[in-house]
């Protein structure tokens, strides 16, 4: 979480090992609350660690929740990011009963909302200036995935 390029469109950093339990108390949180969950991704042959996929923000009265990912680096442009997405997604809507997973994507972080394009979720539309980061407003693309989706096929099978 100290890497410029991962952070660049990701909204939270850390210098240190020491600052990053803030971070790791926030994932126990949520997953003791039941207001979310998040995964380490990994690859299955040597058990490397590539990133880490969750969702967030449950409400449960309209049984959605925010999802985000991210991935070091070495790992970009090579599947895993579009496996992990379709394996979280099926394993979200397996295991509660959320019907709606949404992403925000910042407009120029155009590989985020391919990806989020290839896996099967609906870009609702941009909000402008929705956020303020960095001295300046950013717009967020909006995506979907819902539990009636129809689903994809197993392209991203090459790495499981």
């Amino acid at each position: 979480m100290s890497n410029p390029l991962v952070i660049k469109y990701y909204g939270l950093s850390y210098d240190t090992y020491e600052s990053c339990q803030e971070q790791m108390d926030w994932f126990a949180s949520i997953l003791r609350e039941g207001t979310g969950e998040w995964l380490v991704i990994e690859r299955n042959e040597d058990e490397a660690f590539l990133g880490c996929i969750g969702y967030h923000d449950l409400d449960r009265e309209h049984r959605q929740a925010e999802m985000g990912y991210w991935l070091q680096p070495e790992y970009w442009g090579k599947g895993y990011a579009t496996e992990a997405i379709r394996l979280f997604y099926n394993h979200v809507f397996a295991s509660t009963d959320i019907h709606r997973l949404w992403a925000e994507v910042e407009v120029p972080n155009e590989a985020s909302w391919r990806l989020l394009d290839r896996c099967g979720f609906t870009f609702e539309g941009t909000a402008r200036d929705s956020e303020f980061k960095d001295g300046q407003f950013i717009s967020l693309r909006n995506y979907s995935r819902l539990r009636t989706d129809p689903p994809l096929g197993d392209e991203a099978g090459q790495h499981k």
